[in-house]
């Protein structure tokens, strides 16, 4: 079975994320180790196959990550995406801000060209997250309300539907109530299960381990992502 092709425009989503910290790895860090992390981060997180919904872009500091479509099939596989990337990015001790939206969007894989609404959108809305986490745009939070509804119903596997939550976000517009995604309620269960993914909450202490000791390796306003991190654990 061929691999379909994608329209150069359609409705999308797009995950957004912005590596904090990057501009003193790359003057003080090796750019070839730099490389193999990237290149591992994305091997591990955005699997490529016929089945696959999802291409990635990364600039930098920045990495992100487009759907075929914007049916809810290709938002769970971004949902699932996004968690991962988060946490390959954590552990390695990276700080991260990132958000999701939808809407028409144009993305040329063989021209690396990719522009419209949605990436405004969750431009403007990382840039106003303080803490480490994914919040999800105003424009695709239909479509969580149709995964939750969705996963009540059992309409669908419900492993991702525990991790959307709105709850009370710092932002440096303020603290208000947004969806985000729970990044650090997630576990990966590489020996297999029922779901290749599964929600248990066991690693709370060693997750604010990890913050307390990049809380210790990091000065200036940078520590306030990792504060009102850990206040949301």
């Amino acid at each position: 079975m061929a691999k379909e092709e994608w329209a150069i425009t359609a409705e999308r989503f797009i995950a957004y994320f912005d590596i904090m910290g990057f501009k003193y790895m790359i003057k003080t860090g090796n750019l070839t180790d730099l490389y193999d992390k990237f290149s591992n981060l994305i091997k591990a997180n955005i699997k490529g196959n016929r089945r696959s919904r999802i291409s990635y872009y990364i600039y930098s500091d920045l990495i992100v990550v487009i759907t075929q479509d914007g049916t809810q099939d290709s938002f769970k596989q971004l949902l699932e995406a996004s968690i991962k990337i988060t946490n390959g990015i954590i552990n390695l001790d990276w700080g991260v801000s990132g958000s999701i939206a939808k809407g028409k969007l144009t993305f040329d894989k063989q021209k690396h060209i990719f522009l419209g609404q949605p990436v405004v959108d969750a431009y403007l809305a990382q840039e106003d997250v303080e803490f480490y986490g994914i919040v999800i745009c105003d424009s695709a939070v239909g479509d969580v309300n149709k995964y939750l509804s969705d996963a009540k119903n059992k309409k669908i596997t419900e492993h991702l539907s525990d991790l959307l939550k709105e709850e009370r976000l710092h932002f440096k517009s303020g603290y208000y109530s947004q969806y985000h995604l729970r990044w650090f309620d997630y576990m990966y269960n590489e020996k297999g299960s029922t779901h290749p993914y599964y929600i248990k909450r066991t690693s709370e202490d060693q997750i604010k381990q990890k913050m307390q000791g990049m809380l210790q390796k990091t000065k200036g306003p940078a520590r306030r992502y990792i504060e009102n991190t850990m206040e949301l654990l």
